[in-house]
């Protein structure tokens, strides 16, 4: 099984986050073989439980970009057709993916086929963006508090680094008992949300915002640059 994590928030402890997410896999015994990216302020993780999972794991970049590419579950034609204009780094589905993204912005997201998460994160513009597929075939979680944002593939590490507040969301916790799921980003969690599908979420300087690029979800038309 692929996971994804991330936390960025100022002031933010990475070790004692990073401990924090190890000692749940520890409690749960799972075998965690893991990608980590830690700088001031911001902490990113990308791990496999199934070591037999055909994935391409770690992170992408680019030469002459600060940009940090995440990438959970396969895009299908990631390298069909793509060639890197740098030499400097190796044809990888997720350094292709990222050089797609910084030559035509989010509007990328729109010619992948696959199933998905994809975090892009961008330190020069205090920026990170999340891409899934049309269908959410990948769970994603996110909390923001203040200028605090975390976000997940599982809703229990966001629970381990203290932060998401714990307050649970009634009607979250009764849709599952109606409609077998919770419908549209609730959980029964009222801080936790989950990114629905065919979205793409932005959270610069603090300020976030959730908007569809699938015309079934009422998408606007995206920039054609980032």
């Amino acid at each position: 099984m692929p996971g994804l994590f991330g936390a960025l928030s100022d002031g933010l402890d990475v070790e004692r986050c990073l401990g924090a997410i190890r000692r749940v896999h520890k409690l749960h015994g799972l075998s965690c073989a893991e990608q980590v990216h830690l700088a001031e302020g911001c902490l990113f993780l990308s791990y496999t439980i199934d070591s037999d999972l055909h994935q391409y794991r770690g992170f992408g970049r680019v030469a002459g970009s600060d940009a940090l590419l995440l990438l959970e579950g396969e895009v299908y034609n990631a390298k069909r057709g793509l060639s890197l204009s740098s030499s400097t780094c190796e044809a990888t589905a997720v350094n292709l993916l990222l050089e797609r993204y910084l030559e035509r912005g989010p509007a990328f997201v729109s010619e992948l086929d696959g199933e998905f998460n994809v975090v892009i994160y961008e330190p020069s513009h205090c920026r990170v963006r999340i891409f899934n597929d049309h269908i959410g075939s990948y769970p994603m979680y996110y909390c923001q508090s203040g200028k605090k944002l975390a976000f997940g593939s599982e809703k229990k590490f966001l629970f381990a680094t203290d932060l998401a507040p714990k307050e649970i969301d009634p009607v979250g916790l009764l849709q599952p008992f109606v409609h077998r799921h919770n419908l549209d980003d609730r959980t029964f969690v009222e801080s936790i949300k989950r990114l629905r599908p065919a979205s793409i979420l932005s959270c610069e300087r603090g300020r976030l915002l959730v908007e569809s690029y699938g015309g079934h979800l009422g998408g606007r038309r995206l920039p054609s640059s980032a």
